[in-house]
């Protein structure tokens, strides 16, 4: 594999050359003790000789632009991943920060509120969050990003089962409120911490 492309803008270094496939470099080397060996007598057997030359130049150039693009490719490719992971990493801050001022919502209002539009109202943005968590969670981002989005989708889902069971009307134990903000705004701090930093 090559590990640079050589610049030839600015001359040729020894640096460059070691850049070339060592295959080109050998087939040079041959080249050039063949033409030394068997120097040309006649105009014929010049012509050849150029016309060998410009095949094995056309083959190492086309070679290194086939390179050039392949890293080019690599390098976007690069950037794409590390874009979205950036987005992705943003896109749980911003979710952890509305799970846990939904969960504080919650609490305000849960004391003797009978009031099911309420409920009601939760269930929907529950059912938008845990799409939204889906898609930051999805593709290339990091493991890390990936087993924090377990741990909100854990907590979005318990508060989902409370608010769906509020909005029929149905009686439960009230939950560890305290707790639950807690972890909420512990989840928060870790994805600000996962943001890649530029």
């Amino acid at each position: 594999m090559i590990s640079s492309v050589p610049s030839w803008r600015g001359g040729f270094s020894v640096a460059d050359f070691k850049n070339i496939p060592r295959w080109v470099r050998v087939a040079s080397v041959v080249l050039a003790a063949i033409f030394l060996l068997n120097w040309p007598a006649d105009s014929g057997q010049w012509a050849a000789w150029v016309q060998a030359c410009g095949s094995v130049l056309a083959l190492v150039v086309a070679i290194r632009l086939s390179e050039q693009e392949r890293l080019t490719r690599r390098q976007e490719r690069d950037q794409d991943r590390s874009e979205q992971a950036h987005a992705a990493a943003y896109d749980m801050t911003t979710l952890t920060v509305e799970l846990h001022g939904h969960i504080v919502q919650l609490h305000a209002f849960s004391t003797g509120n009978r009031d099911r539009s309420l409920y009601l109202a939760e269930v929907l943005f529950f059912k938008a969050f845990q799409q939204r968590l889906t898609a930051c969670t999805s593709g290339s981002v990091p493991t890390m990003q990936k087993n924090l989005g377990l741990e909100v989708r854990k907590l979005a889902l318990a508060v989902t089962d409370y608010v769906v069971a509020r909005s029929l009307g149905q009686t439960q134990q009230e939950p560890d409120w305290i707790t639950w903000a807690e972890s909420a705004n512990r989840l928060f701090h870790q994805a600000d911490m996962a943001i890649p930093k530029t």
